[in-house]
């Protein structure tokens, strides 16, 4: 079973959802912001976040304060050098992809085992260190829990994982608690 194969497809859509926040950033690797990012527009895990007053508004101007504005990638600077468009080129590779997700790959680094990356048409993105972290703890309590694959709440208590991530930072600037965001996703209908 590969990487991505063991994540649910609502995770699987929310891990892409991160990948493409990212590139849409123009950062050069998905980190946990982006992975907090996507979640907030996930249909299981957004309710927490909300009794938590954390929406994607909040999370989107709490990393564009903490990081700043885009910045445009290196690579596609030296294409466009080149007479080479690298919008259109990721453009025309997603044209001619199979489906949304079907040809994104979470892939690990067979040279570099701690590197973790979306490749796809166009992009190889890798994981920050805690976005690779978030993933692992994500597998490890899907497993525990008996839940293979992994889902969306598992993304989001991998995040809660590491109090020192970017996400992490994120919540605790936008007030929430990580003990209440946990019993809100084990008990979604208490209020």
């Amino acid at each position: 079973m590969t990487m991505f194969g063991r994540f649910s497809p609502a995770a699987r859509s929310a891990v892409l959802r991160a990948a493409d926040l990212a590139a849409t950033a123009a950062r050069p690797r998905i980190g946990t912001e982006f992975l907090l990012l996507a979640l907030c527009e996930d249909a299981h895990v957004r309710p927490a976040l909300h009794r938590q007053g954390v929406t994607r508004a909040r999370v989107q101007a709490a990393i564009t304060e903490a990081l700043g504005a885009p910045r445009p990638y290196e690579e596609g600077e030296l294409l466009a050098a080149l007479g080479i468009d690298l919008a259109e080129v990721r453009r025309r590779a997603r044209a001619v992809a199979p489906g949304p997700g079907r040809a994104w790959e979470l892939r690990r680094s067979p040279l570099w085992p701690l590197r973790v990356a979306v490749t796809g048409p166009g992009r190889d993105l890798p994981f920050t260190g805690g976005g690779r972290k978030v993933l692992e703890v994500a597998l490890w309590r899907g497993r525990r829990d008996g839940r293979v694959p992994a889902g969306p709440g598992d993304l989001l208590h991998g995040i809660l994982a590491d109090s020192h991530s970017n996400a992490a930072r994120v919540l605790r600037h936008l007030g929430a608690r990580p003990c209440a965001l946990v019993a809100a996703l084990e008990h979604p209908d208490a209020a």
